[in-house]
């Protein structure tokens, strides 16, 4: 539906010279511009501008998630010299933050954030640390550094700059009479975003798990010393997503998060204003980890249907994701269409993002399972696109592959279907992987055997097929849907894998 602006939006994306670090004046616009859907692009459309202004916004909107590159510019703004542009673009940037953030200030932070729009919420923050902070009392610029390193934690994790986060912790120390609470809130803060930064590294020695798992002895035994409610809150935020990564039973990680909810009223916090029903979504996500999307998805759905208009949490990405990938594990399609639609398709038009990944991901699954391999592919394709250079990420690149033999599955090249689950088969070997521990191996092994199965129209003696009972039940959700779908697809009967 939308592939081929993506693409072109990709491709664009990536020729620029040193990638989202360098993007004028006009193209940070159009970024903002292209991130927006439903209410808020109505927003923006109803700036009142004249003369110039007008023509610039007009031609931003009119461009709408097309190719940004500096040739349209010049073609379709010949009458503005580009130094008159950048100063046009710098008072669109801010009408436009007007009009979508009317009480400013940190909410248009939070705003951004929310939006993955890392290099505008970098400059808007430089711009609010001296325009706003020297107004502020000492303890307001406290509450603004911690509220900035939460900020960035909720950005996705190939976007987080690990400078800007070190000087907004050490801003927020210089400025705590209480150094060891102060420091003590910070680790605990920064404890789940360098478990997500380490989606972006693969260094050896000890798993991020592991470290994290031996700060929190030394967390828990400082806590009753130093600690407030705050901490207390991130404490269990942390032991949280400790557990959560090592895959721990989801009703220990219910009770952490029971913890954290008993302290969220008492937070004062801007940043927190929807805290309480942020920890309600996290708890319902725990339902889908026992294999029970059904209930998950019912919850999501409840809450935000609660949800202020004004809510930051409608825009909250990873939220979304899981919600449109509850959907699809159900069989609600066209509410999955609708989210990635109206709340997701913007990660397709700014820096390539793993989120972007993961919707690219779930659109593929959409067009698999509404018998659609063509689509199936393109997307799988627009994935893949994403999942590269500095976005790379192994996991997802295994989830991309198996969905490609799925959609070859689909259009009956079977002799496709076999040379990608070689080729998946011997990537997990290159990476020293054993292929009956890595979910995605088994699948890989179980499709083979269907292949086999196929090729002799018999049942295959192959003691894989056994795990296929497993990997189809409910707690593999869409992935364990899409095996059955390639068994039925294959015709081989459900007796010869039990």
């Amino acid at each position: 539906m939308y592939w081929n602006r993506a693409i072109s939006s990709y491709i664009c994306n990536n020729r620029l010279i040193g990638g989202v670090t360098r993007d004028t004046l006009s193209q940070k616009l159009f970024r903002l511009v292209d991130s927006l859907t439903g209410e808020d692009l109505r927003r923006v459309r109803a700036i009142r501008a004249v003369g110039k202004q007008a023509q610039v916004l007009e031609f931003a909107l009119g461009r709408y998630r097309q190719d940004t590159g500096k040739a349209s510019e010049e073609n379709f703004l010949p009458n503005i010299s580009r130094e008159h542009l950048y100063e046009i673009c710098s008072v669109m940037l801010e009408r436009c933050y007007t009009a979508l953030v009317p009480e400013g200030g940190l909410a248009i932070l939070e705003f951004l954030a929310a939006k993955d729009l890392q290099v505008l919420f970098r400059e808007e923050f430089r711009k609010q640390e001296k325009v706003l902070l020297p107004d502020l009392t000492v303890e307001q610029q406290r509450e603004y550094y911690y509220s900035i390193v939460v900020l960035i934690g909720r950005l996705d994790s190939r976007l987080i700059e690990e400078d800007l986060l070190e000087q907004c912790r050490e801003s927020y120390l210089s400025l705590s009479k209480n150094k060891r609470q102060a420091t003590l809130l910070m680790d605990l803060v920064m404890a789940p975003i360098q478990l997500k930064l380490a989606e972006n590294k693969s260094s050896p020695g000890k798993s991020s798990a592991e470290k994290l798992d031996e700060k929190l002895v030394k967390f828990d035994a400082a806590i009753d010393r130093d600690g407030d409610d705050l901490c207390r809150f991130h404490l269990a935020l942390a032991h949280a997503a400790y557990e959560l990564e090592k895959g721990t039973d989801p009703s220990v990680v219910e009770g952490w998060y029971r913890k954290a909810n008993e302290v969220v009223a008492g937070l004062t916090q801007a940043v927190h204003r929807d805290e309480a029903v942020a920890m309600q979504l996290r708890s319902a996500d725990l339902f889908a980890t026992r294999g029970e999307y059904g209930r998950a998805y019912e919850r999501f759905v409840m809450l935000f249907e609660k949800l202020p208009a004004d809510s930051p949490l409608w825009r909250d990405s990873a939220l979304n994701l899981r919600l449109a990938e509850f959907a699809i594990t159900i069989g609600e399609f066209e509410h999955a269409q609708k989210i990635i639609d109206e709340r997701l398709q913007h990660l397709f038009y700014i820096f390539p993002t793993h989120r972007a990944v993961r919707a690219a991901i779930l659109l593929a699954l959409l067009a698999i399972f509404k018998d659609d391999p063509d689509a199936g592919l393109r997307y799988v394709e627009l994935a893949q696109r994403f999942n590269s250079r500095r976005n790379y990420t192994f996991a997802l690149d295994l989830q991309c592959r198996y969905l490609e033999c799925a959609c070859y599955v689909l259009r009956g090249e079977h002799d496709l279907v076999k040379a990608v689950i070689s080729r998946g088969i011997q990537l997990l070997r290159t990476r020293k992987m054993s292929l009956k521990k890595d979910v995605e191996g088994h699948y890989f092994l179980i499709l083979e055997s269907f292949m086999k199965y196929v090729a002799l129209g018999k049942r295959v003696k192959d003691k894989r097929i056994k795990y296929y009972s497993l990997f189809t039940s409910a707690q593999y959700g869409a992935f364990g849907k899409l095996l059955q779908f390639a068994r039925k697809k294959l015709n081989v009967p459900l007796e010869d894998v039990l």
